[in-house]
């Protein structure tokens, strides 16, 4: 019988990794800056700053963040590769910098899992991992009509699984709609106990589309570029997530050029409306 992954049409995404980017860009900026949302993503953007107030910087290191900052895109580029991303940095531009923040989760149950075979409402049957004798709890929240079920790991996190046959229309939608189930939540006292919990096999490779956040500004300086990978596997041995993401930012005024002509050069004045250069001079100033 042919079984298939569940991933089709799957997408992952995570807040944390363009947190850090943005906080650690603002410390490097200085000068008590703030992100501020510009068109034509203002909504976006102010969408993202609404949920990045949430984090606080501690939460950065709690969660073992790693995070680079560079004058030179090749080298962020081999920090990503270095830790398992494909995402790349196009080259920088004078006046421009940049930030990558990776986030790694690795849970394992604390009893592993068999396998087994899920077969879903579309006829296809999946892949499929059972887990036994595992600590489960049931909670419900007034933001979403089913049951969420919590698995305890052997590590210090939790994961939530509930139903949500509708896909959110983009990725900060679904974080949105998630943080607010996660944070309106309490526990199903009243629920029966789950004696086995049988899910698909899922492994997801995304690359979200974050180019809205360019334009993104703090004072005189912009987010330029974006780029950004989410990874995540769910199976009978456990669940792994993996995030990043990297901004270039173009500094403002403070990095205007200062040129110095050292060599002769030519000098001409145009006119609006009139067709060719009134004059032109070469000055052969060797300095």
């Amino acid at each position: 019988m042919k079984t298939n992954s569940m991933n089709t049409n799957s997408m992952a995404y995570s807040v944390h990794p363009l947190a850090s980017a943005l906080n650690q860009t603002l410390k490097l900026l200085g000068g008590n800056l703030n992100w501020i949302a510009q068109s034509p993503n203002k909504e976006q953007q102010q969408q993202l700053l609404n949920l990045v107030t949430l984090i606080s910087p501690t939460d950065f290191r709690a969660l073992d963040m790693k995070t680079i900052a560079s004058l030179s895109a090749d080298e962020i580029n081999r920090f990503l590769s270095d830790n398992g991303f494909d995402i790349k940095l196009r080259r920088f531009n004078p006046g421009e910098f940049g930030i990558a923040s990776i986030l790694k989760i690795l849970m394992t149950w604390e009893r592993e899992g068999e396998y087994c075979i899920i077969k879903a409402k579309d006829h296809v049957s999946y892949k499929g991992a059972k887990l036994k004798k595992q600590h489960f709890d049931i909670f419900v929240s007034p933001e979403h009509d089913q049951q969420i079920i919590c698995i305890t790991p052997k590590e210090d996190f939790t994961l939530f699984i509930t139903l949500m046959p509708i896909r959110p229309k983009d990725e900060q939608t679904m974080f949105e709609m998630v943080t607010n189930i996660a944070r309106t939540k309490t526990e199903d006292h009243k629920s029966k106990s789950i004696a086995s919990l049988s899910f698909p096999e899922t492994e997801i490779n995304y690359q979200p589309d974050i180019s809205w956040l360019c334009g993104l500004s703090a004072g005189e300086n912009f987010v330029s570029q974006t780029v950004m990978q989410t990874k995540f596997l769910l199976d009978k041995h456990g669940a792994r997530a993996e995030a990043a993401a990297a901004i270039g930012v173009t500094k403002g005024i403070s990095l205007k050029l200062d040129i110095i002509i050292k060599q002769p050069f030519f000098a001409w004045i145009e006119k609006p409306g009139v067709q060719i250069p009134t004059f032109v001079a070469w000055c052969g100033c060797d300095c």
